[in-house]
């Protein structure tokens, strides 16, 4: 993996998209992983830390979508103005993170259309 970092960190973006998708090495090794099988999923009654959440806008309202909750969770309104909705979920994953302000679990991502 170092040398596929060697080799794409002075490629453009478009490059490195590229050549990921036809780099052999990558490949081989994505298929060896693939073959020692999945980890176990946990039930929705054990208690898990880590998974995946997202805060979408619907309808003029911010919800927390969660698969170990009983349906979405309403945070707040933004109607169709993109800050107002990034206001909302800023703020709730602002409250995720005091719940345990020293620890490293969180990662947030951000899916967004092009900007012009």
């Amino acid at each position: 993996m170092n040398n596929l970092f060697t080799k794409l960190a002075p490629l453009s973006p478009d490059d490195r998209a590229k050549a990921l998708e036809t780099d052999e090495d990558l490949k081989r090794i994505h298929e060896q992983s693939s073959l020692e099988g999945q980890t176990h999923a946990p039930s929705a009654e054990e208690d898990v830390d880590l998974h995946f959440i997202a805060f979408v806008p619907v309808g003029g309202k911010v919800y927390e979508l969660d698969g170990r909750k009983s349906g979405p969770v309403l945070h707040g309104t933004c109607g169709d103005d993109g800050e107002a909705f990034l206001t909302v979920a800023v703020n709730a994953i602002q409250q995720f993170i005091a719940r345990d302000p020293d620890g490293n679990t969180f990662t947030v991502v951000a899916l967004a259309g092009q900007q012009d």
